[in-house]
């Protein structure tokens, strides 16, 4: 089966880094009650952009992360206050392999 990734993103401006983070679901059976399932999430992936970093810069990264295996296709949550608005639409101009959240 394979792994089920969701990521985040956080943007920054001139004072606030923007932040990206992984985590993979798994579900397994509980330790208490392996008659019943729980999912349990791992963080996979931590970023952190430089100060200053441009938008089309951060979106032409996330582009070449989500062209691998393991995160095409799954989803990404963008923080949608301040600037989020323009860069979601920046995100979906790109074509980012994700199904997108905010």
């Amino acid at each position: 089966m394979k792994p089920t990734f969701f990521s985040g993103l956080d943007l920054g401006q001139m004072s606030d880094f923007t932040a990206f983070v992984v985590v993979q679901r798994s579900t397994q059976p509980r330790p208490d009650r392996s008659d019943e399932m729980e999912h349990r999430f791992d963080v996979r992936h931590l970023q952190r952009w430089p100060l200053g970093t441009s938008y089309p810069a951060i979106v032409a990264d996330l582009k070449t992360m989500y062209a691998t295996d393991e995160l095409a296709g799954s989803t990404l949550v963008i923080d949608m206050t301040g600037v989020g608005a323009g860069v979601m639409d920046m995100v979906k101009q790109s074509k980012l392999n994700a199904t997108l959240g905010r």
